[in-house]
């Protein structure tokens, strides 16, 4: 007899077989041009040129940030040692964090356009990412056009 969970049991069976006997959605390959090749690989060598300056740029903004720890560190060290000095030593030091607050917001303006240039990095490597991940060229195509590039350089 069948009772509810029997055919339950025949319902999931006939399902996961149903779902094993299909067959795969056959697509065409689809082979990319040599001029489609040559793109990928000449937006690929701005990406990387783009990728230095922004990895160069972001080790100037960490020693700036360094520099600026430190001076933060020295200028509340001074501080307090000045609570007991007279109004000329304030002057010098109010000098002195005046200068520092300059680099403070140069460095974070700096960071601002740093990350405006990540950003559109990131944005221009998804959509190299999009046109090249997945292309396919033959390898006389891909050949000829390594041949091509490495005659220029």
């Amino acid at each position: 007899m069948f009772n509810a969970k029997n055919i339950l049991i025949l319902l999931l069976l006939t399902t996961i077989k149903s779902a094993f006997a299909t067959e795969p959605v056959k697509s065409e390959l689809v082979v990319g041009t040599r001029e489609q090749f040559r793109a990928c690989l000449d937006s690929e060598d701005i990406l990387n040129s783009r990728r230095k300056l922004i990895d160069e740029h972001l080790a100037a903004n960490h020693a700036t940030m360094k520099q600026i720890q430190d001076e933060s560190a020295a200028i509340v060290e001074e501080q307090k040692q000045l609570i007991s000095a007279g109004a000329l030593q304030f002057d010098m030091f109010n000098r002195r964090v005046e200068e520092h607050n300059k680099l403070v917001k140069t460095a974070n303006e700096s960071a601002e356009k740093m990350k405006a240039e990540q950003d559109a990095y990131n944005e221009d490597m998804i959509d190299h990412n999009k046109r090249c991940a997945t292309l396919v060229i033959n390898i006389i195509d891909r050949q000829a056009v390594l041949s091509e590039r490495k005659g220029k350089r």
